[in-house]
């Protein structure tokens, strides 16, 4: 009964992209109903398409895929590389021959995706290999490689001589794909230090090849690896620079700047505003990357964007937007999930930030994949999850995801 149910939700979404892309002025655009949105503000180069189609990818562009690790199972580990369409909102296990059990723990902003490879950092449950004497004894950290097209793991490496685990797996470690470098870049509290007697250790930095994964340590350190968010996460300027959230101490949050070329020193950027957003990413603009980050508002309890402007240089420029319908300039979206927006996936070409959210309490067990703008606040897509894995846990399943525009 579920299976055709899906299968008419999907035909409906199919027909409504299609009557709207039937429509070649704003116009008829709105004649063909709510399922329906003009994009762009000039009727002549602007185009109709469906409401859960973000207005930066019209139907003869490349829709991108987003690739999440999600549960399984209940059991210890068991999670699988799902797709999921951000037009439809579908989740699909990409092969259940290829189930991973290392475990992902509670925080997010541990993967990254390059080319046709998704890689991410786990705990292993496969060997007992431990750094004696440092914190995070038992199983080893990995990181995996698998790949896009069946799951399938193209390398591994265990990381634990040089990255611990902190009260929580992967709490402050980064992985992200390293442009400037061709590399993955991973950061996390060292492991080269005895935590118990001295908690202000930094945190270290390795890098690891993309083929076989194996990785360069490097002298560089940055942060306080014994105050770290458990949520949280990260992102690479194309210049090689990592920003990634970060505890300076126990009551101040915000954004670590790390040149990983060694070419400045890294710097703090404290939290500013009603916002504290966790999900962190790097949108490149004509006048230079810019950070971005979706989260719920302290004084509204709705959505809002932070954007901040010359995040590298000696005066940052901070600046909140309320994400909003463009169509009638309010949010009904009141609860953030995927660890406050930690969870999330960014289409770097069209500037579309994805994000997991709901209108409670009507919608407290739906979860809606939500694509904001993240130039302007505007909410461009919004579809609500499906798949057996959301029916059966719920949006917690998500571990991380990563977009491919492949």
């Amino acid at each position: 009964m579920f299976k055709n149910i899906l299968l008419l939700a999907v035909l409906a979404i199919a027909t409504a992209q299609s009557s709207c892309s039937l429509a070649t002025s704003p116009n008829l655009c709105e004649k063909q109903g709510k399922q329906c949105k003009w994009c762009g503000d000039d009727a002549d180069v602007g185009f109709c398409a469906a409401f859960s189609v973000p207005c930066g990818i019209n139907s003869s562009a490349t829709s991108p895929t987003i690739y999440a690790m999600a549960r399984v199972s209940s059991v210890s580990g068991g999670f699988g590389l799902y797709t999921v369409d951000p037009s439809v909102g579908e989740m699909v296990l990409l092969s259940s021959d290829n189930i991973r059990t290392e475990l992902m723990g509670t925080t997010s902003g541990v993967a990254a995706l390059h080319g046709d490879t998704y890689y991410y950092y786990g705990q292993s449950q496969s060997s007992t290999t431990s750094v004696e004497g440092k914190l995070g004894l038992g199983p080893p950290n990995v990181l995996v490689a698998l790949s896009t097209i069946d799951a399938s793991q193209t390398c591994s490496v265990d990381l634990s001589k040089s990255i611990a685990n902190v009260g929580f797996i992967g709490a402050g470690v980064t992985v992200n794909f390293n442009s400037a470098g061709n590399n993955i870049m991973i950061s996390g509290p060292t492991a080269n230090g005895d935590r118990t007697s001295n908690s202000t250790l930094p945190h270290a930095m390795i890098t690891a090849d993309l083929t076989d994964c194996t990785i360069t340590t490097s002298d560089m350190t940055y942060g306080n690896g014994g105050n770290l968010p458990i949520w949280h996460s990260s992102a690479m300027d194309k210049n090689g620079v990592l920003y990634t959230t970060l505890e300076a101490d126990d009551t101040t949050t915000g954004v670590e700047i790390v040149d990983a070329t060694g070419a400045s020193s890294a710097k703090y950027m404290q939290f500013k505003g009603s916002a504290s957003f966790w999900g962190v990413e790097i949108n490149e603009e004509a006048d230079g990357p810019v950070v971005v980050g979706i989260a719920q508002s302290t004084t509204t309890g709705l959505l809002s964007l932070t954007r901040v402007t010359g995040a590298n240089s000696a005066s940052p420029k901070w600046s909140e937007i309320d994400v909003k319908d463009p169509k009638t300039g309010k949010c009904s979206y009141n609860q953030l999930w995927g660890n406050d927006g930690s969870v999330n996936a960014f289409d770097a070409t069209n500037g579309v930030m994805y994000v997991l959210a709901c209108k409670a309490p009507a919608q407290l067990h739906g979860y809606t994949l939500v694509g904001v703008d993240v130039t302007n606040g505007n909410i461009v897509s919004a579809v609500e999850l499906s798949g057996a894995v959301i029916d059966k846990y719920g949006a917690a399943a998500i571990a991380h995801m990563e977009i491919s525009m492949n």
